[in-house]
């Protein structure tokens, strides 16, 4: 019985020493695998770059605070631009006849000065084209007529105004200068007259042997129409050219739904939509007088000054129209620091030092050589001025090695 309790004993103990044993493996276990499974973690993705300052330096990376700016109330008005009729010239057949070249005729596109002679229209006349002629002539006497008239009656008002101010009497200088610019205008209206008088008298005269008729380009520009080729018969007043000039273009802008822009604002800044770093300004010119059926809101004509950037009609424009109410404040951010990519206007800030993020920026309108934001910065931030665009590559090319990951 003694031997049987200690061979029991042993068995137990044997049992008891196993399961130890087999526990402690089973944690080594564990914890191999636990220290395996930790040995190489994932590479998180962040929108923050870190860089230390030898990078930094190398990439050219230099940062400034923002500085706080004011902005006052607008509204921002869609269009595009057209040519100014006032700054178009056409030039009309003067009578029927064969038209024909001095040389080589004008190129659509070409450039062309003011006063160039480019070809001429043989007269060919039917009986009805004379009495039009006589028609025109008799109108373009009476033109002279009335042209001598202004000019005599702008002449004594002239010398008077003159008289009167050189007396020290209650005389402006600047009435006397409207004067002469008045007399000015009608001596050029009667100068015009005459020349027509003289273009329309030749071909009517009985065998005089009349010669073409001079086609004359009165105002430079560039070639945007060509009506009629040398060698075609054209008939009195038919079009032949259309020279315009670009530099003086008219915006064409409608006001959205609901808004409405008063007639106190004068001036505006005008955004391409294909250049939108580039600010015009322009100067308001009238309502326009015809509605838009596709744009129920209001319709303004603003005149563009001349500007380094290229302009042609159609192209799309913003228009920022300030108005009376309360200024708003933000920043302003240097155009250095401005980064465009994927449809967005971005700006690195500096977190922290050597902490890089890139965030969108609501660009509102121009400041001092740069653009003002209203929201999404605060004065002071920091933010990159020089190598935003070697920030992003850094950034694309993190990114990629964390996805291939």
């Amino acid at each position: 019985m003694t031997k049987l309790k200690y061979t029991l004993a042993i068995t137990s103990a044997a049992f008891f020493l196993g399961g130890v044993a087999l526990s402690i493996r089973s944690g080594q276990s564990a914890d191999s695998n636990k220290e395996n499974s930790g040995a190489a973690p994932q590479k998180a993705k962040s929108d923050v770059l870190k860089l230390d300052r030898a990078t930094q330096e190398r990439i050219g990376i230099q940062v400034q605070p923002l500085q706080s700016a004011t902005i006052g109330p607008e509204i921002r008005a869609y269009g595009t631009l057209e040519v100014d009729p006032s700054e178009q010239f056409v030039l009309n057949a003067p009578f029927t006849g064969v038209l024909e070249s001095n040389g080589e005729w004008p190129a659509l596109g070409s450039a062309i000065a003011e006063g160039t002679d480019v070809g001429h229209v043989r007269p060919v006349f039917t009986p009805a084209d004379q009495i039009g002629l006589g028609e025109r002539l008799a109108s373009a006497r009476a033109e002279v007529d009335a042209a001598k008239a202004s000019v005599t009656s702008a002449t004594k008002e002239a010398s008077r105004l003159k008289s009167l101010n050189a007396n020290d009497q209650n005389v402006s200088d600047k009435a006397v200068e409207e004067a002469e610019a008045q007399l000015a205008a009608q001596q050029a209206r009667l100068k015009s007259a005459q020349a027509s008088v003289k273009l329309l008298a030749a071909p009517l005269q009985v065998d005089s042997g009349v010669g073409p008729g001079p086609l004359q380009v009165r105002k430079s520009g560039q070639i945007t129409e060509i009506a009629a080729q040398p060698g075609e018969t054209v008939q009195a007043g038919q079009p032949l050219l259309r020279v315009s000039r670009f530099d003086h273009l008219l915006a064409r802008l409608h006001v959205p739904p609901g808004q409405s822009v008063p007639a106190s604002p004068s001036r505006a800044t005008i955004y391409l939509a294909d250049n939108p770093d580039v600010a015009l300004a322009a100067h308001r010119v009238a309502l326009a007088g015809s509605i838009d059926p596709k744009y129920p809101g209001q319709t303004w004509l603003f005149r563009l000054a001349p500007g380094k950037a290229p302009l042609r009609p159609g192209q799309a424009v913003t228009a920022h129209i300030p108005v009376t109410g309360q200024r708003v404040t933000g920043v302003s951010i240097p155009s250095s620091a401005i980064l465009r990519y994927e449809g967005e206007t971005w700006v690195y800030v500096e977190r922290a030092a050597g902490e890089f993020v890139r965030r969108v920026a609501h660009l509102e309108e121009p400041g001092k050589e740069g653009w003002i934001a209203r929201s999404g910065f605060a004065p002071g931030e920091r933010i990159v001025i020089a190598g935003a665009q070697s920030l992003l590559s850094e950034q694309l090319r993190y990114q990629l090695e964390s996805d291939e990951e």
